[in-house]
């Protein structure tokens, strides 16, 4: 399956994106803002081939840039066990492709998704309150910040705060 945005397109990742994923995925400088980074290979292609084989309730996509065709980062929807009938986004965008646009595009692609083939009711996203870029992201595509959970995570050595977005179906717009 292929979403299409302006600047971007998601596809479903598949088993032979495996490696872009990993790349993606051991990245260090993307997942500074995060209390674990698994660094396993293996341990990564296990945990995404039972999410393509949908053993968990997760949809995995693939950001490739819409003019180039090239990969630039990853994106995800996943069950939210706080809220009922309530989906969690995720998102990377790999350094060399950040700044333009992408990270904002996936997210609201997603949030779209998720209203439109869920039939979600809300979406979330968790932020580490650190990460003023990811804030960003969600902000630009539509999400509010509705609470902060203290000392939510430990990263870097300390205790910090996460930030949970939300924007409900009908508060959406495409």
């Amino acid at each position: 399956m292929e979403i299409k945005g302006k600047k971007i397109v998601l596809s479903t990742a598949d088993f032979c994106d495996l490696d872009f994923i990993c790349e993606v995925e051991l990245n260090k400088d993307l997942w500074k803002y995060e209390e674990y980074v698994e660094k396993n290979i293996e341990t990564i292609k296990s945990l995404y081939i039972d999410r393509i084989n949908q053993k968990v309730r997760a949809y995995d996509f693939i950001v490739n840039e819409f003019s180039t065709g090239n990969k630039v980062g990853i994106g995800d929807i996943r069950e939210y066990h706080g809220f009922e009938n309530s989906w969690e986004i995720g998102y990377a965008i790999l350094p060399q492709f950040q700044n333009r646009g992408f990270g904002s595009e996936s997210a609201k692609l997603l949030i779209n998704y998720g209203f439109k083939y869920l039939n979600a009711k809300k979406m979330v996203a968790l932020c580490n309150v650190e990460n003023a870029k990811s804030q960003l992201v969600l902000e630009n595509s539509g999400m509010i910040r509705e609470s902060i959970f203290k000392n939510a995570i430990f990263c870097n050595e300390r205790w910090v705060d996460l930030y949970l977005f939300s924007v409900l179906k009908s508060e959406f717009k495409v």
